[in-house]
Formats: C-alpha cells, sequence, structure tokens
C-alpha cells in the first residue's frame, strides 16, 4: 500500500488521475469531514 501526502493526493486528483482512496479514519472523523470517492474501512477493521 503506498502512502502519499494531502499535497500529493491534490496533485494527482488536478492531474484526473483516479487513485483508490482508503479513508481508514474512524466514524466519527469522516462525520466531520467526507473524502469524496473514497472506500471508508475504519483502522480497527483491517
Amino acid at each position: 500500500m503506498e502512502q502519499i501526502t494531502p499535497q500529493e493526493l491534490k496533485a494527482r486528483l488536478d492531474r484526473r488521475e483516479a487513485p483508490m482512496l482508503l479513508d481508514v479514519r474512524e466514524d466519527w472523523e469522516t462525520k466531520l469531514c467526507r473524502l469524496p470517492n473514497a472506500m471508508h474501512i475504519p483502522i480497527e477493521e483491517i
């Protein structure tokens, strides 16, 4: 699994690349800020 910075993600999205984004934050964190097109699987489930 590749880890990238938020800045690199933005650059890839700006280039219209379609990375698979896995959001491993807690449920309460995703309620604060949702990441469009991300697959949410809490880290404790992995």
